[in-house]
């Protein structure tokens, strides 16, 4: 799991750096996003996942899911629920600060959203997939049918598809700003993943 984590962590670091220096694009980001943009009655899917893919709602669902854990006496998935919500509030917005990429120009793509703040890593993607990965550790950790267990994983792929395509067809973050959200989020979860499911194994 170390091993994973520090690749990851590298992978992470090295596209930042790729961003921070150049400040273009990357090679594909334009025709990527182009594609993207054309797709067909996508526009309201889009806005969908947009609206409820935001950090502050992701911490707030997730604050929400980690007091019921600890009612619940499911205490050690709700610490790690929030540790992995701490360490997403502080470190987003440093990434975002200390890279410093702007937004896709209106001159290249076709805005469709708003926006407050630079553009990479997308915060969409980097929140939404902290919470819907924890959310499939403590499923996995839970006493749940297999199914359920099955069914959340499948639904943080599915977000992580049209959470990704949304942002880009909205106009608002570059393909690479949402692989970068991706690898930052891996970076939180993994290690606290790692405490829930350690303990799904000590217990079988």
């Amino acid at each position: 799991m170390s091993a994973a984590w520090a690749a990851v962590l590298g992978l992470a670091l090295a596209l930042s750096a790729a961003v921070a220096l150049d400040g273009e694009p990357l090679p594909a980001d334009l025709r990527l996003t182009r594609w993207t943009q054309d797709l067909p009655a996508f526009h309201s899917i889009a806005r969908a996942f947009r609206w409820g893919t935001g950090t502050e709602g992701v911490l707030i669902v997730g604050g929400l899911v980690a007091i019921t854990l600890w009612l619940t006496r499911w205490r050690l998935e709700a610490a790690a629920l929030v540790a992995a919500l701490v360490a997403l509030r502080i470190m987003q917005p440093a990434i975002k600060n200390i890279v410093g990429r702007e937004r896709p120009s209106t001159d290249l793509v076709d805005r469709r959203g708003g926006f407050s703040s630079e553009s990479f890593p997308s915060g969409h993607m980097m929140s939404s997939f902290v919470l819907c990965a924890m959310f499939v550790a403590i499923a996995w950790r839970l006493p749940l049918p297999r199914g359920a267990q099955v069914a959340a994983t499948a639904g943080l792929a599915l977000v992580v598809v049209f959470n990704g395509t949304s942002s880009v067809y909205m106009g608002v973050h570059w393909p690479s700003d949402i692989v970068g959200g991706v690898l930052w989020a891996l970076v939180i979860v993994i290690p606290a993943a790692a405490v829930v499911l350690a303990r799904t194994r000590t217990h079988d």
